[in-house]
């Protein structure tokens, strides 16, 4: 056993002795991120929903803000300022 460790040691000296190997990774990055930053052509659906999405939540929110807020809701009072600018 005391062979093999003294064998292994000096394999460790002159591994250290040895510079390491250069490693050039940058064309495989920039790869990638060309890739993920290019919008695919199957992202529109996504996209058009969360316009739909947010073109809703806009109108109902006009509709609450144009109704007013009842006052008796938990966030009647947190909102009613809202309500008072938007009138």
């Amino acid at each position: 056993m005391n062979e093999h460790r003294s064998q292994f040691q000096s394999l460790v000296d002159r591994a250290r002795q040895e510079p390491a190997p250069p490693v050039d990774v940058a064309e495989r990055v920039g790869e990638r991120i060309r890739w993920s930053a290019v919008p695919r052509a199957s992202d529109w659906p996504t996209w058009s929903a969360a316009g739909l999405s947010a073109a809703a939540a806009m109108v109902m929110m006009t509709i609450v803000m144009q109704e007013g807020i009842s006052l008796t809701d938990p966030f009647g009072d947190w909102l009613s300022s809202l309500v008072m600018v938007m009138s």
